[in-house]
């Protein structure tokens, strides 16, 4: 995933996104970090296409932590309701020894 760039009139392909595009595109730094965004602090420049990619990665990111959350809390209430599905079951007696 790399930025595109214009550089004397022609398009390529850039180091990283700039602050500005991060900004613009609803990211904090930190976030952009942990989605392993590229940033190329001598960037000022900013374009519209890759903000546009930076929000579409922005909402992938939040997609799968909202599935990954699902799984997780489904997981925690299908372990819940096991646990207490055996705090229901009768216990049985301790034996009586006798002597």
């Amino acid at each position: 995933m790399q930025p595109n760039i214009v550089l004397y009139g022609n398009k390529r392909e850039g180091k990283g996104f700039s602050r500005q595009e991060i900004e613009k595109a609803g990211l904090t730094s930190l976030q952009a970090g942990l989605l392993k965004i590229p940033f190329d602090r001598r960037r000022k420049s900013s374009y519209e296409e890759n903000i546009k990619v930076l929000q579409y990665l922005k909402g992938e990111a939040q997609n799968t932590v909202q599935e990954k959350k699902s799984v997780v809390e489904k997981k925690l209430k299908e372990e819940k309701e096991k646990k207490l599905a055996e705090e229901k079951k009768p216990k049985k007696a301790p034996a009586l020894r006798g002597g």
